[in-house]
């Protein structure tokens, strides 16, 4: 029994080493941010017309939830990067309109400049 109990809390510390890895450096708040819209966190998951929607909108939330708890992200965290979210946003609306090229040129130089602030 004991050494099963040992195997869990491996697997655990694994697991936490693993997402911390998974989700460090200056990619991770793109993807956070990307994740944070896509599970229903910055928006209400709430379909006032549709029960099941809003059923399957929490089942995304329960993810981002479960992915923020092994990070141990609290409101600080969660405020830094839903301002950097605020940035890339204004971001993307300044390189509207403009051709590919330059599109690509302004969104490369912002990724090695740290997009994220």
């Amino acid at each position: 029994m004991s050494e099963e109990k040992t195997t869990v809390e491996h697997f655990e510390v694994l697991k936490n080493r693993n997402y911390q890895a998974t989700f460090s450096g200056p990619q991770s708040v793109f993807v956070l941010q990307d994740l944070l819209k896509f599970c229903k966190m910055i928006h209400s998951s709430f379909d006032p017309e549709h029960p099941h929607v809003t059923s399957y909108n929490e089942g995304r939330r329960s993810v981002i939830l479960y992915v923020l708890a092994i990070l141990q992200y609290n409101e600080v965290n969660l405020k830094e990067i839903l301002d950097a979210h605020q940035y890339q946003d204004t971001f993307m609306s300044s390189v509207e309109g403009k051709d590919d090229k330059a599109k690509f040129e302004d969104i490369a130089s912002a990724f090695s400049n740290g997009l994220h602030r």
